[in-house]
């Protein structure tokens, strides 16, 4: 769990899920009628309709209840908004922090509070059940959501590998959703191979309950495991996530940023037990003589899993546009001298790397996730 001040002190427009689209739904013109200012409110489901001049600056709000008075005083549908639309709405610059909202909602007695930017446009909505949550971290993540899936041909001729579903929805959408449930609402998608599918299915988040974003890498050049994160234009201000879009887990995140910022590593990798036995009986001999038989041993190592936390001046290690494997950027680390740790998953976090033909018929049968249901593409590549 993130120190309140952490969070408080950011911008709480950052920390959102991203409602352009609501927003777009619920904006009328001055000059609307009511009727299609109920629409609006219809439309977007959260109670308001946000009006607007046409500049799209904030004029004015208009909620259910000022309709419903409408009407009763003898309003019509056809009536315009402009006899009965509160024009002096309450509002806030879209740099407002947690605290600062709380406080003028607390005071005005309100549930919900536009957002505006420089110019007077709306570009966020806050609910008071998004400021009192106490899960929300101000740490970010970056899902590596390019690769073409090779190994899973034909499977992800036409869908990316991680929008094959398993158990009726994505792989990846598995993963957002882990990392929501663990107050990670921030999510920068890396994509290249099929991206609009990826792009169509989840676009600004809102629909996940999370925010989403897009670095997009040129077609003809992959940037690898890492090198994507050379194309962000917003550096993170905290440790951040950086995993393969391609994973079935269930893994503790605020256990892990936790383990990472406690021991203060420059990165941290999570490792997973692999265990292999030998077919046959090692034996261990002195010059011709046997000293050791033991039949059929059990070899453990500790294998990569795919999931990183790197603090933010990771990145100047990685050049732009130039392509960069997660495993070649900590090793460079380490050849440095900078710290970095090792965080061993358990095995009740039932991490899956869903990169073979065998592993994927294992994750839509017998993985531990909920009703077994069949394996196929996602819905959204239109197949």
């Amino acid at each position: 769990m993130p120190m309140p001040a952490e969070t408080d002190a950011r911008p709480i427009g950052q920390l959102l899920p991203d409602r352009a689209d609501m927003i777009e739904r619920i904006r009328v013109q001055a000059d609307a009628s009511i009727l299609e200012a109920m629409r609006a409110i219809n439309d977007g489901a959260c109670e308001i309709a946000i009006v607007v001049d046409g500049g799209g600056r904030l004029v004015g709000l208009l909620s259910d209840g000022d309709i419903r008075r409408a009407i009763l005083n003898g309003f019509t549908l056809e009536s315009p908004i402009s006899d009965i639309v509160n024009r002096r709405p309450l509002s806030m610059p879209e740099t407002s922090t947690r605290d600062e909202l709380l406080a003028v909602m607390g005071r005005h007695s309100i549930r919900q509070i536009p957002l505006v930017d420089e110019q007077g446009r709306v570009s966020q909505i806050a609910w008071i059940t998004d400021l009192i949550r106490t899960d929300l971290r101000p740490n970010q993540a970056v899902i590596m959501a390019g690769g073409k899936g090779k190994r899973l041909y034909p499977l992800t001729r036409d869908v990316p590998k991680p929008m094959l579903e398993v158990r009726g929805r994505p792989i990846i959408e598995h993963l957002i959703d882990q990392l929501r449930q663990n107050g990670i609402f921030r999510i920068t998608l890396a994509v290249n191979h099929l991206r609009d599918v990826i792009k169509d299915h989840f676009q600004g988040g809102e629909r996940f309950g999370v925010r989403i974003e897009y670095l997009e890498e040129e077609p003809d050049h992959p940037l690898g495991t890492a090198g994507a994160l050379g194309l962000l234009t917003d550096k993170p201000s905290h440790p951040f996530l950086l995993l393969n879009g391609d994973l079935m887990q269930q893994v503790n995140f605020n256990s892990l940023l936790a383990f990472h910022e406690r021991h203060d590593f420059q990165a941290t990798m999570c490792a997973v037990r692999y265990s292999m036995e030998l077919p046959f009986g090692l034996i261990e001999v002195d010059g011709n003589r046997l000293t050791r038989l033991v039949e059929k041993p059990v070899h453990t190592v500790n294998s990569n899993a795919g999931i990183y936390v790197l603090n933010p001046g990771v990145l100047d290690w990685i050049s732009a546009n130039e392509s960069c494997d997660a495993t070649d950027l900590l090793q460079q680390l380490v050849d440095a001298g900078k710290t970095v740790g090792v965080f061993t998953l358990y095995d009740h976090e039932h991490w899956l790397d869903v990169g073979r033909k065998g592993d994927y018929d294992y994750a839509c049968h017998e993985y531990p996730i909920g009703p077994d249901q069949p394996c196929g593409r996602s819905p959204s590549a239109g197949l």
